[in-house]
């Protein structure tokens, strides 16, 4: 990858964080990037937003020019073995491994850590600037930590040891220096069965042979999340329960060592204007419009208190409040925000981006 400017959208879920993720990544299309817009999130809500039909694989979106735009929504299977296709030659054992299968259905957060390690090989060359849409919540932190536990995995003395073990399995017994991996392995036999024993030494020496690929696309992705110009943003809405759980965020993220450059609020509304009162309509639909204004004023009022509650907080950090649309469609609302000067901005900025209010 050629990446040079990335950035992070986190937040809880409900918030429009997947609409924000491809609002950003057309208005940096719009500003003459080249874009890729990776959703982490399994919930695959990128290809409504977007107009797409769900597809695993990188997707261009038209209408963006002058820069171009790709959407990747991957997931746990296809990445492993788009990874282990390119990798072994046909007929190798790794390749129809049912412990491989099971890994990517059992384990918790093998969607992240497969999509994560796959990413430096599915990003085009071409692509400058690199949006990812993030799990909901406290699962992105996982998400984001991956490349490390993969690095951590694949580099540590449990796999090195496991890979050394199995290697025995089909060796001449009379090497001596074999003698405490075969007798484990034979204890293995015994405990689970022969076949599932050499399933294991399959994976086990498969896993030997591409260990070295692994770490270096593992290290590549870590880099590129960690580096000086990756941004995140945290994605709330201006209500007191999204607030405390997007201060939350951004806490878990500092603490990780992600730099947020600023809180995305959405759906933030407009200030009431007065109700329609006349003479000429009858009192239930004046009751009816002063009954909306109240509850608009009431809202107003909410994410007022939200705001500045956020601000209060977390004083050093920008705000950029978005509007609500009465659209109902995604994809609409994506473009109207795409075209919003506040997200023109960060996505043509690589440094601290400058307050914007709404309302």
């Amino acid at each position: 990858m050629n990446v040079t400017k990335t950035t992070l959208l986190v937040g809880s879920g409900g918030v429009g964080k997947t609409t924000t993720s491809a609002a950003l990544a057309m208005a940096g299309a719009f500003g003459g990037e080249n874009v890729a817009c990776v959703s982490l999130d399994p919930a695959r809500r990128l290809a409504d937003v977007l107009g797409l039909p769900e597809s695993t694989n990188v997707t261009p979106v038209s209408d963006v020019q002058p820069g171009q735009l790709l959407t990747w929504m991957p997931d746990s299977r296809t990445s492993v073995q788009a990874l282990l296709d390119a990798w072994l030659p046909p007929g190798d054992t790794l390749r129809d491994n049912h412990l491989i299968r099971l890994m990517g259905d059992a384990l918790g957060g093998m969607h992240e850590l497969a999509s994560l390690v796959h990413l430096p090989a599915s990003v085009p060359s071409d692509v400058n600037h690199l949006v990812v849409d993030t799990a909901p919540g406290v699962h992105a932190l996982e998400a984001l930590s991956a490349p490390e536990r993969v690095r951590d995995l694949f580099d540590g003395p449990i796999v090195r040891r496991l890979i050394k073990i199995f290697s025995v399995v089909g060796k001449p017994r009379k090497r001596r220096w074999f003698g405490a991996s075969q007798r484990m392995v034979d204890a293995l036999a015994k405990a689970f069965g022969e076949r599932l024993t050499i399933e294991m030494a399959d994976l086990m020496t498969g896993l030997g042979r591409i260990q070295p690929r692994i770490l270096a696309l593992a290290k590549q992705s870590e880099a590129t999340l960690r580096a000086p110009t990756t941004r995140a943003f945290v994605v709330t809405v201006p209500q007191p329960k999204p607030i405390t759980s997007a201060l939350r965020i951004i806490g878990m993220l500092e603490q990780t060592g992600f730099r947020v450059s600023g809180v995305i609020v959405n759906r933030t509304p407009m200030a009431p204007e007065p109700a329609l009162i006349s003479p000429t309509q009858t009192a239930e639909v004046n009751d009816i419009m002063q009954q909306m204004r109240e509850e608009n004023t009431h809202r107003y009022a909410v994410a007022q208190a939200s705001i500045e509650r956020l601000r209060k907080l977390r004083p050093s950090l920008p705000l950029i409040c978005l509007p609500e649309f009465d659209a109902s469609n995604p994809a609409s609302i994506a473009r109207s925000l795409a075209k919003h000067p506040a997200l023109l901005e960060i996505a043509g900025s690589a440094g601290t981006v400058v307050q914007a209010a709404h309302g």
